[in-house]
């Protein structure tokens, strides 16, 4: 039997909660950043009761990001299993605290970088869903981070994509890659279309071109 490396392994969301921590001297609201999420706060208390921890997430390649990284790493926790993805932001929770002590939250995320780790939410992962044009550049994004493939195209490094503006704000360095490296073709008009689903043929014309 092979020997257990850890006590604990959580897997699960890694953010930063937004705190108010009172007034400037300019009469503005100040806010505390503080790591958040359940599965590290729960760590935190195990090491606390010296137990070996893991963690298991993913957050954006930010100073959110790796102040993250660094907080649960100094608390005990081995971090050796986060995943940076420089396509998404690290999540970010304001935390507004009612005299009542009631609490309410907003959330800063498009998504944010722990949740393409869940499928499409509540659940569920829809696998007969249409992919559309920018979630197909994140995945091959992805992908070609993930592989090492050093993919080079026709395209500029200063490509133009006119309705730049349309894309989501968590494909657009993907979308920006693909283009540039002509994975993903746009119309003479420089136009990406980033909601468009793919066709067949689109698809095959992108898979021969990565391998």
């Amino acid at each position: 039997m092979e020997k257990k490396q850890f006590d604990v392994v959580a897997l699960g969301e890694l953010l930063v909660d937004f705190t108010d921590n009172g007034l400037s001297t300019q009469g503005n609201t100040l806010f505390e950043a503080n790591p958040g999420g359940a599965p590290c706060n729960v760590l935190a208390m195990l090491k606390k009761l010296d137990r070996s921890c893991a963690f298991v997430g993913k957050v954006g390649e930010d100073m959110f990001g790796h102040l993250l990284r660094d907080v649960a790493a100094e608390a005990g926790i081995c971090m050796d299993y986060l995943v940076f993805d420089e396509a998404v932001r690290t999540t970010l929770a304001f935390v507004k605290t009612f005299p009542n002590g009631d609490r309410d939250f907003s959330f800063y995320r498009n998504p944010g970088a722990e949740k393409l780790m869940a499928g499409c939410g509540n659940n569920s992962f829809l696998p007969d869903r249409a992919v559309t044009r920018e979630q197909l550049a994140a995945v091959l994004h992805r992908y070609a981070n993930w592989k090492g493939l050093d993919i080079k195209g026709a395209g500029s490094t200063a490509a133009a994509i006119s309705d730049e503006k349309e894309i989501a704000f968590w494909a657009l360095a993907s979308v920006r890659w693909a283009v540039q490296t002509d994975i993903v073709p746009v119309e003479e008009s420089a136009r990406f279309a980033p909601e468009e689903k793919l066709t067949a043929d689109e698809l095959n014309l992108i898979l021969a071109h990565i391998g």
